[in-house]
């Protein structure tokens, strides 16, 4: 983010940033370095990482729904495995916590292997994380997957409801994405020729393949589009954020 922050506005240096460090770091770290609004263009929305809520295949859970059922009866049982604490999973969590008034407690861990392990021996009740970490397992009924989060089903899972279908409004933004950003006073006509070719390569065939095939979603749209995204996103997290107290280690 400071490499390019301090990069000459010429087109020559170009982020390519999950949300998370434009969204969530500047509610969770006391400080930081850059300003999101101040020092950076939006350019181009290149992909969406769908993530998931799952379960054990061998849990007695059949949806979402009854998750929540079981977690209502099972308080002190109701953890969720996740990669880090301070992400949009973390905030979803909470946030599923609070709309629904279920205890529910987020386990991190280093990693989606790790995360998967434990949830099939059964040492936490649930997961949440990207969907490519969890897919194989799903297809192959070691794990279930619940709901998925956005606002539409996806193509690889056509028959597994979003969390909203299930009640639950925290998952709505809960997929992360990428996008392309430039210094603060990149010339309009130079973003211009950006946001054109990253869309172009981001919508070819041969991108869309290799980017689906990763567990990505390729999106392509102008910067204007992901600029309201994120702040659409800030709007959504910034009141779960608050409410949980959480700061990140500056």
């Amino acid at each position: 983010m400071d490499h390019v922050r301090t990069a000459a506005p010429n087109g020559r240096t170009v982020l390519i940033s999950s949300n998370a460090p434009l969204v969530i770091f500047p509610m969770t770290y006391r400080s930081l370095t850059y300003d999101i609004d101040r020092d950076f263009i939006p350019v181009a929305h290149l992909a969406e990482v769908p993530t998931v809520f799952s379960a054990a295949a061998d849990q007695p859970h059949r949806s979402l729904r009854d998750y929540i059922a079981w977690a209502r009866e099972n308080p002190t049982r109701a953890t969720v495995g996740l990669t880090s604490l301070g992400g949009a999973l973390h905030f979803a969590v909470l946030g599923m916590a609070r709309e629904l008034d279920i205890p529910l407690t987020p386990v991190p861990y280093k990693g989606g292997a790790a995360i998967v392990t434990d949830l099939i021996g059964g040492h936490v009740s649930s997961s949440t994380d990207a969907l490519a970490s969890q897919l194989e397992l799903h297809r192959s009924g070691r794990v279930r997957i619940l709901a998925v989060s956005g606002t539409n089903r996806i193509a690889a899972l056509p028959d597994v409801p979003t969390a909203r279908e299930a009640g639950v409004n925290a998952f709505v933004h809960a997929n992360a994405a990428y996008g392309a950003y430039v210094p603060a006073g990149t010339p309009p006509d130079v973003v211009q020729k950006l946001e054109s070719a990253l869309m172009a390569a981001v919508r070819s065939p041969q991108v869309k393949e290799a980017v689906n095939r990763a567990g990505l979603v390729a999106t392509g749209m102008p910067g204007k589009d992901l600029g309201r995204m994120l702040e659409e996103e800030r709007r959504f997290w910034r009141p779960i954020v608050q409410a949980s107290g959480f700061r990140n280690e500056d």
